[in-house]
Formats: C-alpha cells, structure tokens, sequence
C-alpha cells in the first residue's frame, strides 16, 4: 500500500539509477543519440504534462520500447572486433575490464529497459487525475478515490496507523477506550487480540477500513509486497489484486485508501488554498488575541493562532484572563480557533485522554506515548511537511509542564526526534521569542510584577463545592514548615471558590494551649491568609465517641490493656494482642470505663491487621485515656480520640472534600480510607504535597520548645527560630515569603532545602524598595582630614535615599573637613591613590599614618572632584564625624548563624549535643542620623554591608539593634561554626520502616601490628613507602622473580617481500 511521497521518493531514486546507468553505458559504447534519446524519455516519463484523456499507457510503452531497441541496434552494429571503441576511457563494470563485451552490454540495455518500465508505471499512478471523466484510457480506475472522497490524502497515514497499532499493543497491552485530542467524547475501540486489528475512525477523516487486516508472523503488515506485484500485473498483463484493495492475503478493505492527487486537482487545490489564504489574513489582521505571561506560557493558544496569522499580544498583568474575539474563556477560545483551522492535513491521532494545561501527569505519559507511535513512520503530524496539527500539538505540550518536561525523555525516539526538529522552525521560535521579551519585561518590573501562580490540580475538584481545611495542632507558633499548607489551601480554595476552615486539631491537652492558638491566627493574619470559619476538634467531641462505639458494635475495634513499649515491639513483630480476641460487649463495658477515668490503664485500637505489610495498619491505638485539663473542655473527658481516628470523623462532619496532607503521612493514606469505609461516610479526596525541610533547622515543636526553655533563643519571635515570627524578625518579608511558598507549588517531591533560595526571592521584593544609610565600624575607625573643600564649616546637602528609585525619597547628607571611615578601606589605600567618596567625589590620598602594629591611625585627602569616579577602583562610604549639631546615631550589627551544626537533624539526634554555642556576632557601629526614626521591622541598607532589619530594641549600651538580612549568596548563609558528623545511614532503619534492621556491617580486621607513617617526601627512594603490615598483602599472580627477556627476539621480524 504504497501512497504519494513513497512513490515520488522511488520514481527520483529510479531516475538517478538510470541516468548513472545509461552514462556508464555510453562509455563502453559511445552512441551520442541513443544517450540523448534515453535521457529524453525519462525527463518525458518523470514530468509529463497535464495527462489528457487521450494519452494511453501504450503511447508511453512505445516510446520506452522505441528508445531501448534503438539503443540495442547500435549497440549490435557497433560491436567490432576490438569491442566497442571507448576513446581511451578504461571502465570495470561488473569485475570486467576494458573493453566490455557485447554480452555485458546487452545486459546493460535490459536492466535500464526494465526500470524504465517500472518508472513509467509508477509515475502514471502518480500524475494521473482522479477527477477526469472516466474512460477507457486507464484500465484500473479502483486505484483511484471514489468521487465522494476528498481531494486531499485522506487515508495516506493508514499503514502508519497499523504500525502504531503494533508500537503501542508491545508498549501498553491491550489499548483503552481513546478520546480525540480535541474533544472528550469517547472514540470506540475494539479490543485487539493480538491478530487482526480493525480499523478506527477520527474526528476529522472519513470512516477507515474496518475489516481487520492480517499480520503476518513477525506482526508487520504484510503490504509491502504489493508495488512489486501490481507493477508486474501492469507490465505483462497479469491478472492481480488492486494494491489499494488488497491487504495480505486478498481481504477487501470495505474503503479505499486515497491515490495521489493529479497536476490538475493539484492546481485547483493550490488556487483554492491561496484564496482562503487571502480571506484568513485579512480576517485574521482585523484581530488579535491576547494572552497573559504565567510561569506555563499559554503556548496551546499562541501557537494555533500564529499558525492562522493571528497575532499574539502577551499581557504583563498574570491576573488578566485570556482575551480573543470577545471570549475570555479559554475553552471557548480554542473551539473559535479550531474552526478557523485550515484543514487541509491528516486526522489528529486519538489519545488516550485529553491534553491540556491541567491534565495531570499520569495521564501525560500515556498521551506522549500515543504520540511517539504515531510518529513512528511519519515526520510530522500534518503530513508531508509542517502543518497547523503540528503547531497545535506543540502548543498543547509546551503549555503543560508535565508534558513539556517528558517530551525528550528516553524511551520516546519518534516524538523527541519531531519536537526537535519542529523547534527550528520560525513559529515556534518567534513565539518563545515574543514571550521570552515580554517576560523580560515584567521581571524588570517596567509594567506589573512577577505572577504568584501554583500550577496544580485537584482531583475530581467541582467549583463552587470545594472544601479545605487546615488543621494544625494548638501546641505551639506556626513555622515555615506549616506555611505550604496554610497557603496551599487558600490558594485551592480561591481557585475553586470553595471554603477554607482553620481547624484547631486539639486532641491533645497535655501539649495544647489557648495561647497557641491567638499565635496561630495572628501568623496566619500576618501572612495575609484568610480563613471562611474556625472549629476545633474538641467541638465534636461526642460525635466522634458516637462513631468509635459503631466500630466497636461492628468488630471493627478492641479494647487492649498492653503498655505501650510492648505494642510498639508486637506490631513491630507482627504478633496480635492478647486483647484482640475480647468480645464486643465486654469491649463496650470497658471502653465506658475508660471514658468516666475508671480505666486510664486501657486504649482502643482499631481491629484492621496485625499482619498488614503496612506497620501503621497493624492495629494502630486509636483512642486513650489523657490525665489533666483541657483548655477548651476542661475536665469533662478524661479520654481523648486520636488523629487518626479524628481527622476523618471531623473531615466527614465539617464537609471537607479534599484533605491536603504532607507526603510525610503517605502510609497513612490507606489508615484514612479505611476509617471512611468503615463508617460509611463519602470519599474524601486526599492531596499530597511535600512539606518544607531547610538545613541545619529545627521544625519540631518539642526540640523548638526545649531551646526556649533552655534559653538558647529569646522566645518563639528570636529571629534565629523558624517560626513565622523568627523568620519575619529575621528580615522576610511577606511578600517575599509567599513568593517563594507559591514557587515551590504543590510539588511531592522530598527535599532538604539550602536557604539560599528563599533569601533570594526576598531580596528581590526588598531591594527596589529598601532606602540606603551608610554605618562605620566604631573598632579602630580612622578620622580623615579633608582638603580643597571651599569651606571649613559643615554643610547639608539633600541626596537621594536610592538611587534607581526616587519614590524611595531623600536624606540629609552632611559634608565636613572632618570624616571618619573604616580601618579595613583605609588600610586598603595606596600612597596618592586615587579613591571615590561615595556620594562626593574623587579625592587623592596624600598622607596616610600607619602605627607599629600596621594599623592606620589617620588618613589626609585632597579633594579632585572633577575626577572620573568610573575610572577608580575603590569607593568607599565614609560619615561627617560626629558634632553636637550633627550627632550619629550608636547601632549594633547582628549576624546570626544556625542553632544547630548538622545539617540534618534525624529523629534520635540529641538536640543538646548539636546545639551551636555561638549563634550571635555582634559590630558596634556610628550610622547616619536619620536611622534613630525607624521603627520595628523597617528594612534599610548600609551601604556595602548588606540588608538590615530594625529590631525595635536596644542593647544594654543603648545602641539601636540592627539584624542582618541573608540575600542568598554564600558568604550569608553558610555555617559559620564547625559542623557536626551526619549520621550515616543504615538499612531498614528509616523513621516509620517496619522492616527488619539492616545487617550489621563486618568489623575490619585488627592488624597485627602498627604501621609506620612516612611521607612522600621523606621517603629514601622514589615513592616506596616502607610499611610493616602485610595484613593486605596479597600473592603475586606472575610469580615471585621477574622473567627475563632474551636479547634477539625475532617473532615480530618479516621476511623482505622482494629477496630473491
């Protein structure tokens, strides 16, 4: 079944062969005519003219035969008894030298007859018209389309279907149910045995055949041998099957493939197109479509567009909706571009599902599967060259971020190999040029601001109906390791406008106070996220006891007296309790007595499995008794539900339905499921997200509450604490710290994240924005004497608070002949070097006074304003040196570092053992006036120091306490203390493992003796080391002495080839 571009692609390599062919044979017999008559005919056979109804098969045979006999003729007479006379020019065809026999030739002048012959047929099949009257002309008109049939290649990819069929039954098995690219309505598919497949239909092509065709036993279609059998049934007259109606073995397919177009069809076609052409320009000029810059471009819109002459405008406002002949709806607006699409290409394959911006990535990978397959024998999805499928499937991919980030994976050749190859050509790069420029913009902040974007998803999430929640535990402040949570669930809330609830999970009162909680909405107001309604687990205290009685009534739980370090082994040990098997009435007596306090030894577990290969199924404890006051309910209970058993209980009755959870509780997934199926409440869905490690950071709140209470840290606001508060007394800012939650999205992927990232995008938002002071260290600061000035009085002058923003406002900047600057700059100057003043000018250094210890004591001046201040390499900020009427301002500057030294903290490290015994460094400093009206939390910059924060506070000294602000380089984030050893890992022992402990590690062999240390370069010869353990040694393979050589080896000595 061989369609158009096979048959052009034979036709050119035949024409080649022959042309080489028929020049070799010239050579042996130089015949000038029959060279040019040869020639002819093929030009005449390759690119006839339009083909008339009076051109016949027979004409063109004549022409072959008459040409080919002629050449025979000559060849027959000029023969000699020399051979044919070559005129000097010595040819070896087929291993026989000059002169070539008659014979030889002859043969010659068959293979060229036969090709030509083949050559004539196919390219007759090739520029035949379909749409010429019938007639008598051409004997096989079940070779062409029927008249109902399109003028394009409808069916042109049917072997390419077959053998995508085949790719994807060896990839994936049996094949679902598919749905068209651009629609979800369900494509019917027949399951494929494995033998015959039948044919499919798509959305944009007639009906394909639908009687199986037959695979061979190697599974490849057997069609190939068709060309070979229908041209021989034309050249000798030979009754055969009709390649286009014929598969393996002579089964009629029910629809015909298309033929080739013929010149004639080709040219109305090509008028045809060039009107439609000229009428989509200028409708497309008369319109536009706007799309908004987000972190995934709207590439499935801005390519189809293009490819239409649409132009794209890219919005710099993220918030802004997509906007295109009066829809912003983006459904809407693909339907409006896909029915202005040219369609003049193949059917889009059928996928699996439907691809779009949301589709999550599971089904992404089946999707580009299905594609790969079907490029398996194509080079691009709109035929023959690049057409608007192409551009919208690029779109689609690049506007999906799971498909974008696959496309090239291993695995999938064929697609890799398109979307390489298409990025080359000017659509795509015009548009990734256009949105590229257009971001540049936005980040430079010339317009709008940097999108704040969570690119995710909820399952089976309705609008309108959403409901979240955020349930953190009242026993502590918010840390940076909740603030995902908090924000995510906003962030689905508002998406989806749904409910968000703050619920207080108080299950605890031994740990919980109210105190924590006014903490908790405080953070959560700091951080800017709202919340619909606040409820606490406590409030459904009763239900929840309403609902474990159910489980106790149905078998589904037990009452068991067992301490708890014996649970914990037996689970470990997957040994059931001796309690396991009580009945349920004396379960429910005693459960009663645990819940009036008359049973505190007691607990209820859940009766699931105590051999499940999941430990946290094994019969998890689920309700116990708690001595003392709980904040809300005081003494009313004396036993207390635990989370999981509370956490669905409490989502069922406040309605949520979608939990967020840390993929930390992945393995209680199953716990959860198994509570709602129990107690016949709905399916709740359960969205994980990985939550937020930073290194050489404590997140625990227990590990948290023991540094306060051991005065390691002021309280939970210390700007070394993770907390909410630390990290705001810190430096970060809101702004800064929701930019970067957002940045890391709902992703799952577990990581121990450096803080560099974070101080990054913080010193992004502070930087335009953070006025500029000047500070001198007071240690061995230098006074400096100032010549050239035209007055020796003090003067002010106004200078801006910074420099690339003059919304920031002004500062009173005082010159005087008196400065003072810092030692480490004054000790940098050189003798008449040629130094800028910050904010003043360029001066020369004229004198500089150095004491014996290499400290510089004074520095004089002169001043050279006219200097060029880009042409010196030191600027230094330098202070009027204080007076009564212009005093400076005494300030400390704080430089933290971590609260502990290892990197990681696991679960069993001692807290006390890793502690840092020195997290503060403190800079006594003189700072420019205007400092004294800051307030708490106000951010400036000293100048060539970095970002600080006011801590409204003073020191015992009275000196303004100024925090410094990381900014994400190194030299701000790395330990400054020595760090302690990270705990190597061992097999099986991971938190939350119910395997078997790792296999210890074999103890190294005790040598027998010490070794002796010698270095290199004491060594007495060479690089031997003598050593006195041969513990290691091993025996020598080649034997102990050295073998030696013979002096004369001959074995690689060669004869002269020309002695005698």
């Amino acid at each position: 079944m061989v369609y158009a571009p096979q048959r052009r692609h034979a036709v050119a390599s035949m024409s080649t062969t022959l042309q080489a062919l028929a020049l070799v044979q010239h050579f042996y017999a130089p015949n000038m005519l029959v060279l040019l008559c040869r020639v002819f005919s093929l030009i005449h056979i390759r690119a006839p003219p339009v083909i008339q109804p009076t051109r016949s098969l027979f004409s063109l045979w004549f022409l072959v035969a008459t040409t080919n006999l002629a050449a025979v003729f000559f060849h027959v007479v000029g023969y000699g008894e020399g051979g044919y006379d070559t005129k000097g020019l010595i040819l070896d065809f087929v291993g026989q030298s000059n002169p070539a026999s008659m014979v030889r030739v002859l043969l010659l002048d068959l293979v060229i007859f036969l090709l030509q012959l083949v050559t004539l047929i196919v390219c007759y099949v090739v520029n035949y018209s379909p749409t010429l009257p019938k007639t008598d002309v051409f004997p096989y008109d079940d070779l062409l389309l029927p008249p109902e049939a399109p003028a394009r290649a409808v069916a042109e990819d049917d072997l390419d279907i077959e053998s995508g069929d085949q790719l994807r039954q060896r990839r994936h098995g049996k094949g679902p149910r598919y749905r068209s690219i651009a629609s979800d309505h369900p494509v019917p598919w027949a399951e494929d045995d494995g033998e015959d497949l039948p044919g499919r239909s798509t959305s944009r092509s007639p009906v394909r055949a639908s009687t199986p065709i037959r695979r061979g036993r190697s599974g490849v279609p057997l069609v190939f041998n068709i060309p070979l059998a229908h041209t021989l049934s034309l050249i000798f007259r030979l009754p055969g099957p009709s390649p286009m109606r014929v598969a393996s073995g002579g089964t009629p397919l029910t629809t015909p493939p298309t033929s080739p177009r013929g010149v004639q069809d080709e040219l109305a076609l090509l008028t045809a197109a060039v009107t439609q052409a000229a009428h989509t320009n200028r409708a497309s000029h008369a319109m536009s479509i706007a799309l908004p810059i987000t972190p995934v471009p709207f590439f499935n819109l801005a390519a189809p567009a293009t490819f239409q002459g649409i132009e794209v405008e890219w919005i710099l406002d993220p918030a802004a909706p997509p906007k295109f002949d009066g829809s912003s709806d983006i459904e809407t607006i693909s339907a409006k571009l896909e029915a202005n699409s040219p369609r003049d290409g193949p059917a889009l394959p059928e996928l699996p599902a439907k691809l779009d911006r949301e589709t999550p990535f599971a089904e992404v990978a089946k999707i580009l599967d299905a594609l790969d397959d079907y490029l398996a024998y194509r080079t691009y999805f709109g035929g023959v060259q690049v057409g608007y499928n192409d551009a919208l499937i690029w779109g689609l991919i690049r506007s999906n971020k799971s498909a974008a980030g696959s496309v090239k994976i291993p695995g999938r050749p064929h697609l890799a190999r398109w979307y390489t190859q298409f990025e080359t050509q000017d659509l795509p790069k015009n548009i990734a040029e256009s949105f590229n420029k257009a971001r540049s913009d936005m980040d430079k902040g010339k317009k709008v601001k940097r999108q704040e974007v969570i690119e995710a998803v909820l399952p089976n999430a309705v609008e309108g109906k959403v409901v979240v929640r955020f349930a953190p535990e009242p026993s502590g402040y918010l840390h940076i390791g909740h603030l995902k949570a908090a924000i995510l669930n906003r962030f689905f809330a508002d998406k989806y406008k749904g409910k968000y609830i703050l619920r207080f999970d108080d299950t605890n009162p031994s740990k919980e106070e109210g105190e924590f909680e006014d903490a908790i909405k405080e953070d959560l107001a700091m951080i800017e996220v709202e919340f619909d309604k606040v409820v606490h687990t406590s409030d459904h205290f009763d239900k929840i006891r309403e609902h474990t009685i159910r489980l106790i009534k149905q078998g589904d739980a037990f009452m068991d007296n067992t301490d708890a370090e014996t649970v914990k082994e037996q689970r470990r040990a997957v040994i059931p309790s001796k309690n396991r098997g009580l009945s349920i009435e004396e379960n429910l007596k005693l459960f009663q007595d645990m819940c009036d306090g008359k049973a505190p030894e007691w607990s209820l577990r859940a009766k699931i499995d105590y051999e499940h290969k999941n430990g946290v199924m094994r019969d998890p404890v689920i309700y116990r008794a708690v001595e003392g006051s709980h904040h809300i309910t005081g003494t009313k209970y004396k036993a207390y539900p635990m989370y999981d058993l509370a956490c669905p209980v409490i989502d069922h009755i406040d309605g949520v339905t979608h939990a967020l959870r840390a993929n930390e509780y992945a393995a209680r997934h199953e716990q959860y499921e198994w509570f709602i199926k129990k107690l016949g409440f709905p399916h709740i869905e359960i969205f994980d997200f990985s939550r937020i490690d930073f290194v050489y950071t404590v997140l625990s709140k227990r590990k948290l509450k023991y540094l306060v209470e051991q005065g390691v840290v002021s309280g939970w606001a210390d700007p070394r604490f993770p907390t909410v508060r630390g990290i705001r007394s810190r430096g970060m800012t809101v702004k800064g710290l929701k930019e970067y939650i957002i940045g890391q999205g709902a992703s799952q992927q577990l990581l121990l994240l450096e803080w560099d990232g974070i101080w990054t995008v913080n010193k992004r938002v502070i930087d335009p924005i953070a006025p500029r002071y000047w500070a001198i260290a007071e240690e061995k600061m230098v006074p400096v004497k100032v010549e050239g000035r035209d007055t020796d009085a003090e003067t002010v002058e106004k200078r801006p608070l910074h420099k690339k923003n003059p919304e920031v406002g002004e500062k009173d900047l005082v010159f005087s002949s008196n400065l003072i600057i810092e030692q480490e700059d004054a000790k940098s100057f050189g003798e008449n070097e040629e130094i800028t003043a910050m904010d003043w000018g360029n001066a020369y250094v004229t004198d500089k006074k150095v004491n014996t210890a290499g400290d510089v004591e004074a520095v004089t001046l002169k001043l050279h304003l006219e200097g060029d201040f880009k042409k010196t390499s030191k600027k230094v900020t330098w202070l009027a040196a204080p007076t009564k009427e212009h005093p400076l301002v005494p300030v400390v500057l704080i430089e933290y570092d971590y609260l502990i030294t290892k990197k990681k903290m696991e679960e069993a490290d001692d807290l006390s053992s890793i502690v840092n015994p020195k997290t503060e460094y403190r800079t006594p400093a003189l700072a420019s006036a205007e400092v004294a009206n800051l307030k708490k939390w106000d951010i400036i910059q000293f100048e060539r120091k970095g970002f600080y924060i006011s801590q409204g506070t003073k020191d015992a000294e009275g000196r303004m306490e100024f925090g410094f602000i990381p900014d994400g380089r190194l030299a701000t984030i790395t330990l400054k203390a020595t760090p302690a050893a990270e705990t190597p890992k061992v097999a099986g022992a991971s938190k939350g493992s119910w395997g078997k402990p790792g296999a210890k590690k074999a103890a190294a062999p005790t040598p027998v003796q010490d070794g002796v240390k010698v270095n290199l370069s004491e060594a007495s010869t060479g690089f031997e080391i003598p050593v006195k353990v041969d513990m290691f040694e091993s025996p020598r393979i080649y034997g102990k002495e050295a073998v030696k050589t013979e002096p004369k080896v001959d074995m690689f000595t060669s004869k002269p080839i020309y002695d005698n």
